[in-house]
């Protein structure tokens, strides 16, 4: 019984998921007459964060599938690093056009290229510099992830983490991350502080 539901539960996911992607694609397409996309997207939004397909690398998976992304910008998300660890995987993993930035590199990325979505925590800062650069910005989710029962956004609680968590992962990274030049590579252009 139970695993009867958690498979009509997985294929309802993956199907909502390739919908978002669908329908995110379409509106990027639509939103200007550029040929090719660069698409932006914060913290891990693929199948490793859903059942099988993702919601905004659903939209990117939908863009490539159309021969239209030009490249995918994952930021690093941290604390936990689920754009590094995760989204970038993902990239390598589906062999997408990708470059990994670090959260504060989203603003000057906008500066100098047109970007095209977001999502998670740190995204209010990418919203405004979004709008400040007049990129278009989207997220894509599920309406399994919209609480209803609230009244407006200032009712979302948002998860914070500790000082003593960042600090204290900051603290035993060791080395440097640069930039591969290898054709049709990954294309890290993160440059990672750390101490140990």
């Amino acid at each position: 019984m139970y695993i009867d539901a958690a498979e009509v539960m997985l294929e309802d996911d993956v199907a909502s998921n390739r919908a978002i992607g669908s329908y995110g694609a379409s509106i990027i397409q639509h939103q200007t007459e550029k040929q090719k996309f660069s698409v932006l997207t914060h913290c891990n939004t693929g199948s490793l964060a859903t059942a099988g397909y993702g919601t905004a690398l659903g939209v990117i998976r939908a863009l490539h599938s159309a021969g239209v992304l030009e490249r995918a910008y994952c930021s690093e998300t941290r604390p936990f690093n689920q754009g590094s660890r995760l989204t970038a995987f993902e990239l390598v993993h589906e062999k997408l056009s990708g470059t990994l930035i670090s959260n504060s590199a989203a603003a000057a990325l906008m500066k100098d290229i047109a970007g095209d979505t977001a999502n998670k925590i740190g995204t209010y800062s990418v919203a405004l510099s979004a709008k400040f650069h007049n990129v278009p910005f989207y997220v894509a989710a599920p309406l399994t992830s919209i609480d209803l029962s609230l009244s407006s956004g200032q009712e979302i609680v948002i998860e914070e983490s500790c000082i003593l968590f960042s600090n204290h992962f900051m603290f035993f990274e060791q080395g440097v991350v640069t930039k591969t030049t290898a054709g049709g590579a990954f294309d890290i252009k993160a440059f990672v502080q750390k101490t140990g």
